[in-house]
């Protein structure tokens, strides 16, 4: 059974019976007892109280009288429950429950990535021919053309240029085969740029044979090509009496050489196989005599493996 009181200057609480329970009556008793106690001793407690307990004071007299309760409507007045146990008394606020509208829930649905329908951007045009400092110039491409045309062009662009001759047989003579540095380079102005220009010879055997020497120009050079093997050790050897005779890579890169006046050979072990050039002078002979004759024959040149000395 639970005993239940009201107001807030009110205090119920008997020490628990064997049985934990009480009654009714017993309780109004109690708190009717411990309230006169109260007033007696305060007069101004007692205008207080039962100004503000009539009817709490009445219900008790209705309980003790009566046996019954009445209960408490007021929602200001905290409700105080005690309840007994065979060892301890735990004492219980009860807060009346306010009822909480849920409203359902609703689902949100999360929006799913579409594709899109923009078009990429149209890419940017750079120019063709990008600026570059004032006081540079860009380098031109001369591969394939005539020195000829490659010098108008390298003066235009305002550079100056080198070029060394290069044996290759199967372009035409004075053909730019390659340059340095390469076309689209930005060089400062007047920066010389360096060519190589084929030239070709006549082409002779090694195999202890003469090559006649043949002059068709009032000065210059004899020029023949070769074929030479590694490891193969050649003599090289003339009677032509002018200028020297050298022995030269393809990029004319001298290999060895002999002064025509005082030696007549040379050996010659190349260390790649590939074309060697032969050159021999510089010469020099009268026009009359080159008019009157047309072709002057100018001695022999050999070139003999060792295996056929």
């Amino acid at each position: 059974m639970v005993c239940t009181a009201w107001g807030p200057d009110l205090d119920a609480g008997l020490p628990p019976k064997e049985t934990g329970v009480y009654n009714f009556k017993h309780c109004g008793i109690a708190f009717f007892v411990e309230s006169w106690l109260t007033l007696i001793n305060d007069k101004e407690m007692i205008r207080v109280v039962f100004k503000k307990n009539v009817r709490t004071i009445s219900c008790l007299l209705i309980w003790i009288f009566l046996g019954s309760g009445c209960q408490q409507t007021s929602d200001l007045i905290p409700q105080v429950t005690i309840s007994s146990t065979s060892e301890t008394t735990v004492f219980e606020t009860l807060t009346p429950l306010v009822p909480i509208d849920i409203e359902p829930t609703s689902t949100i649905e999360t929006p799913t990535a579409q594709p899109s329908h923009t078009q990429n951007p149209s890419p940017t045009v750079l120019p063709s021919e990008t600026p570059f400092p004032e006081g540079f110039g860009l380098v031109p491409d001369l591969r394939g053309i005539p020195i000829s045309e490659a010098r108008t062009l390298v003066s235009e662009a305002g550079f100056s240029f080198l070029f060394q001759d290069v044996l290759n047989p199967d372009v035409p003579p004075s053909t730019i085969i390659d340059q340095d540095p390469p076309a689209g380079t930005v060089l400062p102005l007047n920066e010389i740029i360096f060519l190589y220009r084929s030239f070709q010879a006549l082409e002779m055997y090694a195999g202890g044979a003469c090559q006649p020497l043949l002059i068709t120009l009032p000065a210059g050079k004899l020029l023949y090509w070769v074929d030479l093997d590694e490891g193969v050790s050649y003599n090289v050897r003339t009677d032509f009496r002018q200028g020297a005779t050298q022995v030269s890579d393809y990029r004319m890169y001298l290999m060895t050489e002999f002064d025509n006046k005082e030696e007549d050979s040379v050996d010659f072990k190349p260390l790649a196989p590939g074309r060697y050039v032969i050159s021999l002078g510089p010469y020099e002979v009268s026009k009359s005599d080159l008019e009157q004759e047309g072709i002057i024959k100018a001695g022999c040149l050999w070139i003999t493996p060792e295996d056929l000395n």
